[in-house]
Parts: structure tokens; C-alpha cells; sequence
């Protein structure tokens, strides 16, 4: 027996006796099906608390999991009216009840930290108890059953009432009598190895037919524990369970079949049913619990079995080319088969039958990835979150079917996934901080930070039939408050680009202005589209979308997290809108953060700022763009005296000296600023603005300027007004150094030096105008280095306009 690192199951019971006894632990708590809530007492470690000895992924949040563990309570539980639970089975004809489903929603109830439920599923079990196992198959809440037991529910029960013993204290008895009657009734010796046997009426199974996917080898140290009359056999079979285990894996995949025989051969003489079909001697989604089963020893006791187990299959997992590839039914050798039905091809295998593809694979290989790299597990986990759906089975255009078995296990895997199934032998849990949910005012959209991961968002393959050829693929995955999407794909189709999107209900009214807003970056250059479009099965209606400095339409990403605005009027009125994060062709990640969808009072964005304007300037500025440098060729391209000093291009070379800028000199220094000034404040937004009088308009900054470069300055002058002498004059005739920018720029054209690229950039492109609402002031300039670094002229000039429209800052 190992030793334990908190107190016995008496202390336990006895600690909670005495903080129910002063009143301290009694909620009231109402199931989300029909009937009457019941008292719950407050468990001793509340989800999510853990404790783990592998890897956690954090692509799965406690948030999500518990409004997955709602909707499954609401979905499939079905109260009796008796204090006993049912876990209905819609997908099964007759919506019948198995014992499975009552093992697992006992076990997800003590983690999640719910009494009310846990008591009632435990009361329908022992409703149909037969000699302390539940008949494996029930009908309704007063219906019949079918006799015999299933023993993967029996050790799922168990483990269900030792986790509640330890939550709240008073379970000890019945998990002692249900473990003790699995050790009589369903162990069977095969050639020495204690092996659990499928069922206990002697017909169900036998050595010659086991289910591999019923070993659960994390559990027996427990039931040791509670079992001291059956400790030794328990202990014994950890190791029996792992031999059997190990002769029936295929050594290149690791993957392993549903059914076999215990005589060290893969192919079982037996053909039973198998969840979700397929044959006995395959893997599927009978045979994908076993990894689960497997990953939660490596979780609670780092077990080296355990590992060795895994490890061959995470490293096949990797193999697959794309974690999207991943289906529903393998050959032990890793090739994809085809199943019934005539569901889309995939890696040349179908889907799940009727081109649906479900949870229990994906979700079973992501807590296997708890025995790989952090990057395998979060990114499996991802995957298996975004595109597999967290629980029910899924079929083209995110139609969703629900399935009792594939919501339960996902429930139970993404326990397993984030640490929150704990060992019930190990260390105290500790509670698990978890992002508050933040309040976005005036937002219409759920979890617009991605704090609480992807709840709310759906995450769709588009794959139009329509279109020709291999349709993209993807995957989201939430990753430290943000949210990353991985495009995969094995053919580009650049004709239709827009086939991995990322979505949520809005609703627009039309004539309403709304503001798009989000946060967005790639690893390389890549397009992003997002548009506020009809939902689905609607006629087809485009009512705004983020603009770019060119067009409304997709923006370019690139590396640096940077805010894209957008203000627009909706062309219509729709209550069931959708909002669409589109991604284009590309293998490359993109992260987005911070989505805001709302009613705004702000100007209306523009489009078309830089049409018209002239090419840019020939040559180069100096420095690479930032104002000081050794570049001596190109026009803008400055020299250095011999004390280092930076002499613009028409300076006196013979000295060495720069020359003064301001005052047009026999060298060729800087000519003076014009002697007028603007008829406004100095803010325009058009080429010819009446408020730039005979001066011209900077329609990327928004400001008048004169032939000579200089910008008004309607701060300057103790609010008079001035144009503003550059700087530094060293960019070179004609151009200025712009500290917002930190580049050189050439007022006549628009465009500014980009030291990256070493060449010029039309200014704005990329860039997009909008409010930043995070700003001190409410205005802030695209580039800007930091908060309050480039404050000075320009942003002074900008608010003194009104701060009508702005530039927002990258982050």
C-alpha cells in the first residue's frame, strides 16, 4: 500500500463532519433538468483545484469545461422525481440508459465538486443494483433492464464514490462494497495476470475476449486502499494490466485494438458491438478510451508503464502530417479506414458515419499527448476543442448531433487534459487560479479577450462543396489569453481563400453605426478578413467590414501585435447575424486578441487615402530610415563629418559641418517654412482641403503642410499656431524625420522609409484609422513607440483638433 501525503479517509471525515456540523459547508444547488434541487454540502477541494505529476494544457480553460459540464447536465440528465438521476442516451434508439453513462457522470460530478448530482446518479445505480454492480443497460427511470453488468462502469463508480468520500465525507462503505464486488465477480486470472473481465454474467467476456479499453490501472492503487481484503490482488494487477496491454499494442503506432484475446495476440476470437462501429481487431472509439485510461497513471504517479505505453503513440500522432487528418477509425498499423456512410473523404478514410467526425479519438489521443511536449499537448488539445467540438459529434457546416458517450468522455478527458482530475492518493489539490470573466461594456460578443479560451466562439471548416479541389483546414487554440489559428491544408486554392473562420451570433440594425476592433498579428505577412455577414441558411448579406487604408476588405498582418479599427454604417438589419474572423491560405499561425463588435458615436472610417498620391521619392534617406547613419549615396541619404556629426545631402562637404536647417544657404540647407498659414486648425482629410487654404493636405497624417515639408503646428505659439520646423534635417531635401514614427518620411507622397525592408512604404498601409480607447487621451498615433514616449507635437496637434479621427497605437 503506498504511503499517502494527507490525512486518512477518517481524518478527512471527521474534518468535514465538524465544518458541516458548524454549518459551514451547506449550499443550496438545483440540477439544470427538471425536479427539485437538493442540498449540497461545499466539497472539500472545488473545481478546478489539481494536482498532477505530467503536463497540463492550458488550451482547455476551467471556464469552458464547466459550461461543457452544464450544457451536459441540461442536454442529458434526467431527473426521476425520486432523488435519482438518469444520464439519457439520445443517440441510441429508445433513448435508453447505460451503466457506463452513470460511472462517468458519478466521476465528472465528484471532480466538478457537485453533490446534488453525484447523489442522484448514485441513486438510479443502485436502483438497478445487482449484487452492488448496476445491470448494464436500464430504460427510462422506471423501465426494465438488461441483467449483467458492464465492469468499465464498475470501476468508473468506484472511483466516483472514493472521490466523493474524500469531497464530503460518507461514501467510504459503498465504495468499499462496489470495488469489493468488481474483485469477486469480474476479475478474471488469465495465465497468471489478473485482468479485469468485460462483464460478470459469465457470458460477456471471457480470456480468450477482453476490452483493453476497461483496464484501468490508475484506479487500483485506490481501490487497494478501500479494498484491504482484495489490496494484494489490486496492487498485482497494476503490472498484469500493463503486460496484457503491451503484447496487444502495435509497436509502430502504438495504437491497439477494441477486442482481444488475453493470450498475447492482437485479434480477439470474439465480435462484440463496438461504439461507433468498425471491427473488433481495429482501433476506435471503443478502443480510444485506453489512452485516456493509461494517460491518468502517468498524470497521478508519473508511472513509467504508463509512459512507455503513450510515448509510441504520441510520437505516431506526429507523423499524421495534420492533427486535422486525425479520424475515427485506424487499422493498428496507423492507416485510416473508411467507415459506413457516405461522409466526405479525409486522408483517404470517410469521416464518422454520415460525414461525421466525433470527440472520442481526438480527445482521447490529446490526453495522451500528456506523455509528449507541451507544444504536442496544448496543440492537440486545440484541435480537438475548436474542430472536433468539445463533446458531440460534429458533420459539415458545425451541424451538431448530441451523443451522451462522446460528451461524458470529453468531459472526463478534458479533466484528465487540465490537471483537474486529481489523484485521489496524492497531494492535496490546490485550487487553480482561472481568469476573472472580464466585462466589456457595449460588446456584443462573448469572451471578446479569449480570457475564458473559446467560449463562444465557433470555429468552422467552411469546405464549400462547391469549390473545387482539397478544402483548407484549421484549428484555434487558446494559449495565455489569446487565441492562435493554425491553418492546415493539403492544396492551395488562392481562387477561394476564406474557408477556416472563427464566429459568433451578433445582431445589426440598419443606418446603426458599429465599430469593429481587434488585435492581430503572423509570424510572416498574411491576410485576415473580418466581416459582420447573414447567418446561416440567410441569403447571403454583407452589412460592414474591418477596412484597410485602401478598401474595406482583408488586412495584411505582420509580426507585431497590432490594433485594426474600423467604423462603419450597416447596410441592413439582421437579429441572427454572424460575425466572421476569416483566414486566408496559409500554413502560418496568426494570433488574435481583444474583438470588440459595437454600437459607436465615432466619424465613419474612410477608404482611398492614399489614391492619387505621387510615387515615392528616389533613393534613400540615411540611417536606414531613423535619422542618423553612414549611407552615402541616394538622394535623402546623408553624410558624416569627421566628428561624426550627420550633414545633409546638400551641406557643405568640404568642412565637414552640417549647416543649419531653416534658412536656404549658398549650400543648399533647408529652405525656410512658408509664410502663411492654414485657414483651419491645421487638421484635413482630403488632397485640396478647404482647411489647408493654398497648402496641401497630408491625407495620411491628417495635417496641412507647405511645399517645404514643414507641418502646422496648432499647438505651437501658445496656441497661435506655427509650422513646425522638422526636428533634424538630416533625412535630406524635402523629407522629414518624424519622431512618431521614427522613420523618415516625404510629405509630398505619403510614404516613409521602412529600415526592415529597406525601402520606401506608403504610410497607413496596414494601418488603419480608429479610437483608441485605452489612450489617456482617447487619440493615439499608429507606430508610436510607447505610451506617452512620442508625446509632442503632432499628437498635441491631433487633440487640439478634436481627436477626430486618430490612428490607434500597435501594443
Amino acid at each position: 500500500m503506498r504511503n499517502r501525503c494527507r490525512p486518512s479517509r477518517a481524518v478527512r471525515s471527521h474534518h468535514f463532519a465538524l465544518h458541516a456540523a458548524l454549518g459551514m459547508g451547506v449550499v443550496a444547488a438545483g440540477l439544470l433538468v427538471s425536479g427539485t434541487a437538493s442540498a449540497q454540502a461545499a466539497p472539500r477541494f472545488p473545481f478546478p483545484s489539481g494536482n498532477t505529476n505530467a503536463l497540463s494544457s492550458g488550451s482547455l480553460t476551467s471556464h469552458e469545461l464547466r459550461a461543457q459540464y452544464n450544457t451536459w447536465k441540461a442536454t442529458f440528465l434526467q431527473n426521476c422525481g425520486d432523488g435519482s438521476i438518469r444520464l439519457q442516451y439520445p443517440e441510441n434508439e429508445g433513448n435508453d440508459t447505460r451503466s457506463e453513462g452513470i460511472g462517468y457522470g458519478m466521476v465528472i460530478a465528484a471532480y466538478m465538486g457537485d453533490q446534488a448530482t453525484f447523489d442522484g446518479l448514485w441513486n438510479y445505480w443502485e436502483r438497478f443494483d445487482n449484487n452492488s454492480l448496476m445491470n448494464w443497460r436500464t430504460f427510462g427511470c422506471t423501465g426494465g433492464s438488461e441483467n449483467g453488468s458492464a465492469s468499465d462502469a464498475d470501476v468508473d463508480a468506484a472511483l466516483g464514490l472514493i472521490v466523493a468520500d474524500i469531497q464530503w465525507g460518507g461514501y467510504a462503505a459503498d465504495a468499499t462494497r462496489v470495488i469489493s464486488a468488481i474483485r469477486t465477480t469480474e476479475i478474471l486470472n488469465c495465465n497468471g495476470r489478473d485482468l479485469l473481465d468485460p462483464g460478470s454474467d459469465g457470458n460477456f467476456g471471457s480470456c480468450g475476449c477482453i476490452n483493453p479499453s476497461y483496464f484501468a490501472p490508475a484506479y487500483y492503487g485506490a481501490f487497494a486502499e478501500y479494498d484491504a481484503a482484495g489490496a494484494a490482488l489490486w496492487n498485482g494487477a497494476i503490472a498484469d494490466a500493463y503486460a496484457t496491454l503491451g503484447d496487444v499494442q502495435n509497436d509502430q503506432s502504438g495504437l491497439l485494438p477494441a477486442w482481444s484475446s488475453a493470450a498475447q495476440v492482437a485479434i480477439a476470437g470474439c465480435n462484440f458491438q463496438v461504439a461507433g462501429g468498425g471491427n473488433a481487431n481495429e482501433y476506435q472509439s471503443d478502443a480510444a478510451r485506453t489512452p485516456w485510461r493509461v494517460a491518468t497513471d502517468l498524470a497521478w504517479n508519473n508511472s513509467a508503464a504508463a509512459r512507455g505505453f503513450l510515448t509510441p503513440m504520441v510520437n505516431w500522432l506526429k507523423t499524421q502530417n495534420r492533427i486535422t487528418h486525425i479520424v475515427d477509425r485506424y487499422a493498428l498499423n496507423g492507416n485510416a479506414l473508411p467507415q459506413t456512410g457516405n461522409g466526405p473523404q479525409l486522408n483517404n478514410a470517410t469521416l464518422n458515419a454520415d460525414g461525421r467526425r466525433s470527440t472520442i479519438t481526438m480527445g482521447a489521443f490529446s490526453t495522451a499527448a500528456v506523455a509528449g511536449t507541451q507544444a504536442d499537448l496544448d496543440s492537440f488539445v486545440g484541435a480537438w476543442q475548436s474542430l472536433y467540438v468539445a463533446g458531440d459529434s460534429t458533420g459539415p457546416n458545425a451541424t451538431v448531433q448530441p451523443h451522451a458517450f462522446n460528451s461524458s468522455l470529453a468531459l472526463l478527458y478534458g479533466l484528465l487534459a487540465t490537471g483537474t482530475m486529481w489523484d485521489p492518493l496524492g497531494s492535496d489539490p490546490v485550487l487553480k487560479p482561472e481568469p476573472a470573466r472580464a466585462d466589456q461594456p457595449g460588446n456584443q460578443l462573448e469572451n471578446g479577450d479569449f480570457d475564458e479560451g473559446l467560449l463562444g466562439w465557433t470555429f468552422v471548416n467552411i469546405s464549400d462543396p462547391a469549390t473545387p479541389g482539397t478544402p483548407a483546414e484549421g484549428y484555434a487554440m487558446h494559449l495565455e489569453g489569446e487565441t492562435h489559428i493554425a491553418v492546415q491544408r493539403t492544396a492551395a486554392l488562392p481562387a477561394d481563400p476564406w474557408e477556416v473562420r472563427l464566429s459568433q451570433g451578433v445582431s445589426v440594425q440598419a443606418n446603426q453605426t458599429y465599430r469593429i476592433s481587434i488585435n492581430a498579428r503572423a509570424a510572416t505577412a498574411r491576410t485576415l478578413k473580418v466581416s459582420v455577414e447573414s447567418g446561416p441558411g440567410q441569403p447571403y448579406a454583407l452589412y460592414g467590414a474591418l477596412g484597410n487604408r485602401r478598401a474595406v476588405g482583408p488586412v495584411t498582418l505582420g509580426p507585431d501585435m497590432q490594433t485594426y479599427d474600423w467604423v462603419f454604417i450597416s447596410a441592413g438589419t439582421n437579429a441572427n447575424a454572424r460575425f466572421d474572423i476569416d483566414v486566408a491560405n496559409s500554413d502560418v499561425t496568426l494570433t488574435i486578441d481583444d474583438v470588440v463588435f459595437e454600437s459607436s458615436t465615432l466619424p465613419v472610417s474612410t477608404t482611398g487615402d492614399l489614391a492619387g498620391l505621387p510615387p515615392p521619392v528616389v533613393g534613400e534617406p540615411g540611417a536606414g530610415g531613423s535619422g542618423g547613419g553612414t549611407q552615402p549615396t541616394g538622394v535623402g541619404a546623408p553624410m558624416v563629418g569627421p566628428n561624426g556629426q550627420v550633414i545633409p545631402p546638400s551641406g557643405d562637404t568640404t568642412t565637414g559641418q552640417p549647416i543649419s536647417g531653416g534658412v536656404p544657404g549658398a549650400s543648399g540647407g533647408l529652405p525656410a517654412p512658408s509664410a502663411g498659414r492654414p485657414t483651419g486648425t491645421g487638421a484635413c482629410s482630403v488632397q485640396n482641403d478647404p482647411a489647408c487654404g493654398q497648402f496641401q493636405c497630408s491625407v495620411v497624417l491628417k495635417l496641412c503642410y507647405d511645399p517645404n515639408g514643414y507641418v502646422w503646428d496648432a499647438t505651437a505659439n501658445m496656441g497661435a499656431g506655427a509650422w513646425t520646423q522638422p526636428p533634424s534635417a538630416h533625412c535630406g531635401q524635402g523629407l522629414v524625420f518624424w519622431p512618431i514614427l521614427g522613420a523618415c518620411y516625404d510629405p509630398a507622397s505619403g510614404y516613409y522609409w521602412n529600415p526592415m525592408t529597406n525601402a520606401w512604404v506608403p504610410y497607413g498601409d496596414g494601418y488603419t484609422e480608429g479610437w483608441d480607447t485605452n489612450s489617456d487621451s482617447g487619440c493615439a498615433i499608429s507606430g508610436m513607440p510607447a505610451r506617452g514616449a512620442a508625446a509632442g507635437w503632432l499628437l498635441a496637434g491631433l487633440i487640439a483638433a478634436g481627436c477626430g479621427l486618430a490612428y490607434r497605437r500597435r501594443r
